[in-house]
């Protein structure tokens, strides 16, 4: 199991985070010191149509269910709800991502990021469709709390996750990202969907996760998994759907510490 760090005090959990969140201020340091003041993170604020440069759509077309499109899937999967659908970008503002959807299918949607850098032409935007950019950390347990505060609304029919390139900045501990993911989940209102880019370390335990999830909640849980080499890249990338139905249990399950070691030993 090298290189999986496991932290097990409270004490150690806020100092990795806090280090974690050293590296994300000095990586905008070195974004704005090459762009003249311009932090350009090459996926921030992505687009949602495949075909786009960077689009999120084109990240989980490989577990979108029926090969759709995303924005076709969810469009489709949500026919009779038009109007009343709440969704949600974390780890970015989602301004393009919810502009791509026809307007009006989206009562409310919202982006949370470290740093909210839009303009004020997309605000105008994003406050015309309703939309809203929150500045707050998606990995902090308070996350539920504060989006109850700001939007008035904690449970969420579309999640939408994109950020393995900021996730590979921080602790490779799979105990403390289940967390982080079931606090997720635990947003995600019956019959919702959510759509995650996971760190690249979890491909050697996702599989078997996946097998156990699809196992053990008799479909009230549905969801998919692929890992798959990125073209010029040597790292995987790894693309996660996840539906949650009527019945589905309170909290995610998770792989044993046995499980786990066999996995990440495999």
């Amino acid at each position: 199991m090298a290189n999986v760090e496991y932290l097990r005090s409270s004490r150690e959990r806020m100092k990795a985070h806090q280090k974690y969140l050293e590296d994300l201020d000095w990586l905008g340091e070195q974004e704005n010191e090459k762009s003249g003041g311009y932090f350009y993170w090459s996926v921030y604020d992505s687009p949602l149509s495949s075909g786009e440069k960077n689009s999120i759509g084109d990240t989980f077309r490989p577990v979108v269910p029926g090969r759709l499109a995303l924005r076709t899937f969810i469009m489709e999967e949500f026919a009779n709800q038009r109007g009343e659908l709440v969704g949600i970008e974390l780890g970015g503002s989602g301004s393009q991502c919810f502009a791509d959807f026809p307007k009006g299918l989206f009562k409310l949607s919202a982006g949370v990021t470290l740093k909210d850098l839009r303009n004020e032409n997309a605000r105008k935007q994003d406050e015309d469709r309703h939309h809203h950019v929150v500045e707050f950390d998606v990995t902090s347990p308070l996350l539920e709390q504060v989006l109850k505060k700001k939007l008035g609304i904690d449970k969420f029919d579309v999640i939408l996750e994109r950020m393995e390139g900021g996730l590979r900045l921080d602790v490779r501990d799979p105990y403390f990202l289940y967390q982080v993911g079931n606090n997720w989940y635990q947003m995600l209102r019956t019959g919702g969907v959510m759509f995650l880019q996971c760190p690249t370390f979890l491909h050697k335990i996702l599989p078997q996760w996946v097998l156990k999830v699809n196992e053990t909640t008799t479909g009230t849980i549905e969801t998919k998994y692929l890992g798959r080499k990125r073209r010029n890249y040597a790292f995987l990338k790894g693309s996660l759907w996840i539906s949650k139905r009527e019945g589905a249990p309170g909290n995610l399950p998770f792989l044993t510490p046995r499980e786990l070691k066999a996995a990440f030993t495999t």
